[in-house]
Order: structure tokens, then sequence, then C-alpha cells
């Protein structure tokens, strides 16, 4: 028997081919365990980052809630304001109501008398028709009609009405403004 005989080639093959499929599968051991480690390296790394992120948004709603209690005060304290703002324009508004209710509603023009006698001379009296009587004042008396007091009546409570809201919206835009510094 010759050193490389037929048996022993295939006995040298089936040696090389074992120890090739042991290397190979000492590669691919050795790859699954560097992936395990790497594996959990990640696994870690993410872990941390999730308490991070927890946290983050534990902070942040905490923020939140703050603001929104802020703006909760502010909006309840506006609103306090506002109603008071409003009583005082309906309080004003009766006033007004009551004192056209001496005149059977209607408003006094207070320049009448200067511009019934063309200046600041003496006045002259009005006269009293026949048709005159308290419910239909005589005309020279300086009262306006009854539906230009009720015009007047409506725009000055409009005119009021948006008063009021300017003002509301003008405290929220000063307190955004402050947040915003």
């Amino acid at each position: 028997m010759t050193w490389l005989s037929p048996t022993r080639w295939i006995l040298l093959a089936v040696v090389f081919a074992a120890l090739t499929l042991g290397v190979w599968r000492l590669d691919v051991s050795r790859q699954a365990i560097g992936e395990a480690r790497a594996d959990k390296v990640w696994v870690a790394k993410v872990k941390i980052q999730k308490a991070e992120a927890v946290l983050l948004l534990d902070t942040e709603r905490t923020k939140v809630a703050q603001a929104e209690r802020t703006l909760r005060d502010f909006k309840d304290k506006q609103e306090i304001q506002d109603g008071k703002n409003r009583t005082k324009v309906v309080g004003l508004e009766h006033r007004l109501r009551a004192a056209a209710a001496v005149n059977a509603g209607r408003l006094r023009d207070p320049h009448a008398e200067r511009c019934r006698s063309g200046g600041d001379g003496p006045q002259s009296p009005v006269t009293a028709s026949p048709g005159n009587s308290a419910v239909n004042p005589p005309e020279g008396t300086g009262l306006l009609s009854v539906q230009l007091s009720e015009l007047l009546f409506e725009l000055t409570r409009e005119a009021d009405e948006v008063n009021l809201a300017y003002a509301s919206c003008r405290a929220d835009a000063m307190s955004i403004r402050e947040a915003t510094k």
C-alpha cells in the first residue's frame, strides 16, 4: 500500500470534510454567541432609552398639567372679571333706561336748546299745543323720538358687548404674550 492510495485519499477527504464542517460549525457558533452578546447590549440600551423616555414623558406631562392649571386659573379669573364688567354695563344700561323713562322712554338731546335758539342767547319758552301730553311731549323739548332712542339703546348695548369681548380677548392675548417670553 502506498502512501497515496485511493483509500487514503478517501480517508483524507473525509477528514478534510470533517475539519471543514467543524470549522464552519465553530464559526457559526461563534457568530451566534457574538449576536447574542450584541442583542444583550442593544436590549440593555433600549431599556435605558425607555426609562429615559418615561422620565421625559412624566416631566412633560407635569409641565402640561401645570400649564393647564395656570390657563384654567386665568380663565376663571377672566370669567369673574368679565362677569363684573357685564354687571357694570347692565347697571349702567338700567340707569340710562331709568333716566330715559322719566321722559317716556326717550333720550334728551343735550344740545337741543342751543340748536333751537340758534346760539347761546336767552331761550324762548316752549308753548304747549293742544296735542301735547305726558305721553306725547312737545317736539321743542329736545327729546329724541322713541324709535331713535331705542336705536341708540340697542347700538350702545352692542358697542358695550364688543368692548367687553375686546377687553376679554386683550387680557387673553396679554397673558399669552407674557407666557411665551
